[in-house]
């Protein structure tokens, strides 16, 4: 048994989790066989267990040990994971009710699929960099337990005149019937419109395969772009729901991102004074961007020992972020001005002179 035991813990250290389980099963024969029926017993639950938000042990390593590879660079097209984990959706109210409905036909497509009711499981996500696309998508695997299968289009996208097209075709067909998500980011790398002109014929095959395997799939399919006006017009009807993930406008949106951030880091503001000129500077940026911005002035709140996060650090930050890093002083000192931050905070915070502040402030 004790061969058993070895054997386990150097599979799970090699992640071949399908190893475990037949050595786990060996265990639980040798058990019985001496006896220990209370111990194997146990065992033999904990390996049928599926706790929520999991898969079964053998799930993830079936489908990533035999996914189809390019015939050129002889490299796996997919990347199998787990969903990472999303604690809360921050979404509009309107995109937050079309990724529900979307979760629940995906639950139910056995029901459906039952009643003769085609549950429409396909899902195209476009809007600019940082606003959500890849968090929605995990998202949607975490809700729906099943793994999230990301098509590699670095290696499905080949030199080779063809290539492109039948590696497509093994995507697809490999994980039509696996209990798992297909996603395809940056889907317009193989589905741009067929009328463009700097592109050859190959393109125009690439896209037929494209939409007669989505025509054939009946498995989960997530796409996501930030460049859907490249997007060929038939792409579009192949997909059941279509959302525009965009950035943040609504000033309650942003409030509840910054507050949902502070709290997932157990940080506090030190004041609401200011709360609104924050919110203001941060209308139009990325999700991503903002979660950015309040990570870096929180690591700089810490840094410096302070126990709450000031305002003048946050807004201090946005003013960089703007500016790609290029921080003028003095602009920088009339943009905290500007936004409610005292002559006095500002001579603290930057160590220059109260009156070197007035002076810089009376010239502008």
């Amino acid at each position: 048994m004790q061969t058993e035991v070895v054997r386990i813990i150097e599979s799970a250290l090699n992640g071949q989790s399908t190893k475990v389980r037949e050595y786990c099963q060996l265990l639980i024969q040798n058990l019985k066989k001496e006896g220990d029926e209370k111990f194997a017993e146990r065992l033999e639950r904990t390996l049928k267990m599926n706790v929520r938000g999991s898969q079964p042990m053998a799930s993830l390593d079936e489908i990533a040990n035999f996914a189809p590879k390019d015939a050129e660079s002889k490299l796996s097209m997919l990347e199998v994971e787990n969903p990472k984990v999303v604690k809360k959706l921050i979404l509009a109210d309107n995109i937050e009710e079309s990724i529900s409905d979307f979760i629940k036909r995906v639950k139910a497509r056995d029901k459906l699929r039952s009643l003769g009711i085609d549950p429409k499981l396909s899902i195209l996500l476009y809007g600019p960099p940082g606003c959500g696309k890849t968090t929605i998508a995990n998202y949607i695997a975490k809700e729906t337990d099943l793994p999230i299968v990301t098509a590699r289009l670095d290696t499905i996208v080949s030199s080779l005149l063809g290539s492109t097209s039948k590696n497509i075709r093994k995507v697809f067909e490999y994980t039509n019937n696996k209990p798992c998500i297909l996603f395809l980011d940056e889907f317009d790398a193989i589905a741009k419109a067929r009328d463009n002109e700097f592109e050859h014929g190959e393109l125009k095959r690439v896209i037929n395969s494209l939409l007669q395997s989505i025509d054939q799939y009946n498995n989960v399919l997530i796409a996501a772009t930030n460049h859907s006006e490249i997007l060929d017009n038939a792409v579009w009807r192949r997909f059941s729901t279509i959302i525009e993930v965009t950035k943040p406008t609504s000033k309650e949106f942003i409030m509840e991102l910054m507050e949902s951030v502070l709290r997932e880091h157990n940080i506090t503001l030190e004041s609401e004074k200011n709360k609104e000129a924050v919110i203001e500077n941060f209308v139009d940026l990325s999700p991503s961007d903002i979660r950015s911005i309040l990570l870096t002035a929180i690591s700089n709140m810490i840094i410096n020992g302070e126990k709450k996060l000031s305002y003048i650090t946050l807004l201090s930050e946005i003013f960089k972020a703007k500016r790609h890093g290029k921080v003028d002083k003095l602009e920088l000192i009339e943009f905290l001005n500007q936004n409610n931050i005292s002559q006095l905070s500002i001579s603290e915070w930057t160590g220059l002179s109260l009156r070197k502040i007035k002076e810089t402030l009376s010239k502008k």
